[in-house]
């Protein structure tokens, strides 16, 4: 370890202070990890967060606390995932933080150019799915206790979220978890109350051609989406309390997880419909996780 800077003087020094340090580095590399995936995505990324961490990381690793990057957490990675963003979104940025994110990339790659790129996982097997599949780190954090027990980690997944974060972990499909989605949604929509019942018919009919037939509705059900999307932001604009509302909004944002599916599937997405979903049928009595484990079991790798 290399003396540290006057600002960590003696405070790395300790065995207690040294843990602390190892500990603070892991949960900056886990976000930075995260948003390399969000930026890959383009969906929840946290600017403030990533720079704030990247900071950090690079002040810690110059007062010489060691660190060892993985393959997806190397500098340069890290370093090109904030120029793709500055690439997209530069230009809507205020004034001189394009600069002053430049001028903390250069100090980052400077201070971390001697940084050891791991060859091997660090992690437990399950974890280390979840890490390269794209979940939170608080995904990974949760499935390391079950290291490669699949069985045992499927049976703890219950909740809607960590039912789609384990299935996708475990090989199931884009499609595969939408088609799940759509068959609660199609039950729920059947027992909301609202006053717009063609409309209802109309969605409920999309949602089981969705089950029954995944991506293929979309291209053999243009004019009936284009229907229920505009139908979708009527209420949203008009801030309806129709018992139909909260279905039609989470089964147009399941309308564009399944125009995805053909790309590489991002959890933290998923996570975030079956959350607002679970919510939203479990008022109208449809437990979604039942539906969720009933249908993607047979689809997913439980044994090693």
């Amino acid at each position: 370890m290399r003396p540290p800077t006057v600002a960590f003087a003696g405070a790395l020094d300790t065995t207690e202070g040294g843990a602390l340090a190892s500990e603070v580095i892991e949960m900056l590399e886990a976000e930075l990890v995260r948003f390399r995936h969000r930026v890959t995505h383009d969906y929840s990324i946290s600017l403030d967060r990533a720079r704030a961490a990247l900071v950090l990381l690079g002040k810690l690793v110059a007062a010489g606390v060691p660190w060892t990057a993985r393959t997806d957490s190397a500098p340069r990675r890290i370093f090109d995932a904030f120029i793709e963003l500055a690439t997209r979104a530069e230009s809507t940025w205020p004034r001189g933080l394009a600069e002053a994110i430049h001028a903390d990339l250069a100090e980052f790659i400077n201070v971390t150019s001697k940084v050891t790129i791991a060859s091997e996982p660090a992690m437990p097997p399950i974890a280390e799915l979840m890490r390269l599949g794209g979940a939170a780190p608080e995904a990974w954090w949760w499935s390391a206790q079950f290291a490669d027990d699949r069985t045992a980690c499927w049976a703890a997944a219950t909740t809607s979220e960590r039912v789609v974060l384990v299935a996708l972990a475990f090989g199931a499909s884009s499609e595969q978890i939408c088609r799940a989605l759509a068959t609660a949604f199609a039950v729920a929509a059947t027992r909301a109350k609202t006053r717009r019942p063609a409309q209802r018919t109309e969605l409920v009919a999309l949602l089981e051609r969705i089950a029954s037939s995944g991506a293929a509705a979309l291209a053999s059900d243009k004019d009936l989406i284009a229907r229920i999307t505009a139908f979708t932001f009527e209420l949203a604009a008009a801030r309806s309390d129709d018992g139909l509302a909260e279905i039609a909004t989470v089964s147009f944002q399941l309308i564009e997880l399944l125009r995805a599916a053909d790309r590489a599937a991002d959890p933290e997405r998923f996570g975030d419909v079956a959350v607002r979903a679970q919510r939203t049928l479990s008022a109208l009595g449809v437990q979604l996780v039942g539906f969720l484990r009933r249908d993607l079991e047979s689809r997913i790798a439980i044994a090693k």
